[in-house]
C-alpha cells in the first residue's frame, strides 16, 4: 500500500516548518520551541480528514475550542475533563544530552578568520507523544496514525529545520492511564538531534 501526504509548498508542513525556521534560526532552539513544533504539525493533519487513514478515526478532527473531535496539546496544559468525550494526543517532552564531538569535547570548525572559531552544539533530544482514548481500539488505531505520520517526517526535518536527524522509536503497549479506570494509552517516542552553529570571536588587545 502506497500513502502520499502533500509536503509540497502550499501543503499542510511546509509552511509551518519555514515559520519553525524563521523563529529559531537566529536567536537558537530549545525544547518548548520543539514541543510546539510537533503540536502544530498534528494539529494541522488532524484537522484534514482526507489525511487520515483509519475509516474509524476520520470523524477525530481536530478544530479550534473545546468542541473539537479531538484534543492536541503538550502534556502542560491538558485538561482531563476535556477528554471524557473525545481522544487526546498529548506531547511530552523529553530529556536534552550533549554530544560530545571528538577529543576536544566540541565539533571546532575554522571561521574565516584568524581569531574567529565557529562551533557546533550536537543534543540528541527525544519527545514522547501520547495517544489517549477511553476505548482501547480506538487508542491503538490513534497510536498507529500518528507513529506512520511521524514517521514520514524523517524526510521532511533534517531538509528544512535545524532538527539534523529525527526517527520514531516504535509504539508501546496499550496500558491503562494511571489514576483512570476509563482511560487507555500508548506512547510514541521520537529521537532527533539539534544542530546549532555560534560563533566565538578573541578581540586581543594591543
Amino acid at each position: 500500500m502506497t500513502r502520499i501526504i502533500n509536503f509540497r509548498e502550499g501543503g499542510f508542513v511546509l509552511p509551518i516548518l519555514q515559520e519553525f525556521y524563521d523563529r529559531v534560526c537566529d536567536r537558537g532552539i530549545n525544547r518548548q520551541d520543539v514541543t510546539g513544533l510537533f503540536v502544530r504539525l498534528l494539529t494541522d493533519y488532524f484537522k484534514n480528514p482526507d489525511n487520515i487513514k483509519y475509516e474509524e478515526l476520520k470523524s477525530r478532527v481536530w478544530t479550534p475550542g473545546e468542541d473539537t473531535g479531538i484534543l492536541i496539546e503538550s502534556i502542560g496544559r491538558f485538561r482531563p475533563e476535556l477528554a471524557e468525550k473525545r481522544p487526546a494526543i498529548l506531547v511530552r517532552p523529553g530529556e536534552w544530552k550533549k554530544v560530545i564531538q571528538g577529543l576536544q569535547g566540541d565539533m571546532i570548525i575554522e571561521g574565516p578568520y584568524q581569531h574567529e572559531r565557529i562551533y557546533v552544539l550536537e543534543i540528541q533530544g527525544g519527545h514522547n507523544i501520547i495517544s489517549v482514548s477511553k476505548n482501547p481500539v480506538e487508542t491503538e488505531l490513534l497510536a498507529d496514525e500518528v507513529f506512520k505520520f511521524l514517521d514520514m517526517l524523517k524526510a521532511v526535518l533534517p531538509a528544512t529545520t535545524p532538527i539534523a536527524f529525527f526517527r520514531v522509536v516504535g509504539i508501546s503497549d496499550l496500558k491503562a492511564l494511571p489514576e483512570s479506570k476509563t482511560h487507555f494509552y500508548c506512547v510514541i517516542p521520537v529521537v532527533y538531534h539539534v544542530s546549532q552553529r555560534y560563533n566565538i570571536t578573541l578581540e586581543l588587545s594591543d
